[in-house]
């Protein structure tokens, strides 16, 4: 070969799915492809004076998994919320927000993704004043992990000016007790939207899932390297799982902009396919 690998992986099992390579031990690679695999000795046979050489210590290399459905920016914003996954009960959730809420002093609202439909009961949802006792000094929702619904405290449903319900879209509801006043329970987009619109996101954080369209107001500077942040943190997350491509499930131009500056910088870290959908200009006739 004309040009050395830049990588050289050896002393690894590895698993090609290719009964001709069984019991090989080192792989090396050229830009973004493989190039060769063989014996440690066959490819340290290969390398330059700027190849990099990684032992392996005999951990399983194999090709890297494709995720074929990833919600991207939604999912890398929310690994910055706090994870209530596997909270129960009112004292565990009490306890894993204190700290939460004196880490994040400068949020609008305290945000939490992944609480479980029954995080307080067995039988029924969280209502805003069992929120309010969770945290009685700040605005404070929590995200289902299904994404259609959202609990927000009455703090919170005040500061988003839904307390007293509001109109919402088909299929929607801000669901609303026997006092008049909201519960606190917001089923899908069109009802926690207003909630959602004072994370630190701005209301971006479901960006492009919903629909195509880009987010108003246009994001400020700092808003977008702030989104560009998250990307880059779910692309890091993405590839500490092993997953070398994503296929994107959202897209709208902003965050094509933003995957386009991050691969310029460095930061893709995984091969990013985002389906798009463009409204024709003119209709077509038979």
């Amino acid at each position: 070969m004309t040009t050395p690998p830049d990588l050289i992986i050896v002393n690894g099992a590895l698993i090609t799915f290719d009964p001709t390579t069984q019991g090989a031990t080192s792989i090396a690679i050229v830009g973004n492809k493989i190039h060769a695999i063989g014996t440690d000795a066959e490819m340290r046979g290969l390398a330059g004076p700027d190849t990099q050489v990684v032992d392996a210590a005999q951990a399983t290399v194999m090709p890297g998994f494709i995720d074929s459905h990833v919600h991207l920016f939604c999912g890398s914003v929310e690994l910055g919320y706090l994870d209530l996954h596997g909270i129960q009960g009112f004292a565990a959730l009490k306890a894993a927000v204190a700290p939460y809420s004196d880490a994040t002093p400068d949020d609008a609202i305290l945000f939490a993704v992944q609480a479980d439909y029954a995080i307080l009961h067995s039988d029924k949802t969280p209502t805003r004043q069992e929120l309010d006792s969770v945290c009685p000094h700040r605005p404070f929702a929590i995200f289902a992990p299904d994404h259609h619904t959202v609990w927000a405290n009455t703090a919170a449903l005040q500061l988003a000016g839904i307390i007293d319900g509001g109109e919402t879209a088909a299929g929607c509801e801000i669901v609303m007790g026997d006092d008049g006043m909201a519960t606190g329970e917001l089923r899908e987009p069109g009802a926690y939207a207003a909630v959602l619109a004072l994370t630190r996101h701005g209301g971006r954080d479901l960006a492009g899932l919903i629909s195509g369209k880009d987010p108003v107001p246009t994001p400020s500077a700092a808003d977008r390297a702030k989104d560009k942040a998250a990307l880059a943190r779910g692309m890091k997350h993405c590839a500490a799982q092993g997953i070398t491509g994503v296929q994107c499930m959202d897209g709208n131009f902003y965050q094509l902009e933003l995957l386009t500056e991050m691969e310029a910088e460095g930061t893709l870290l995984c091969r990013t396919s985002v389906p798009f959908h463009l409204r024709p200009k003119t209709r077509l006739t038979g």
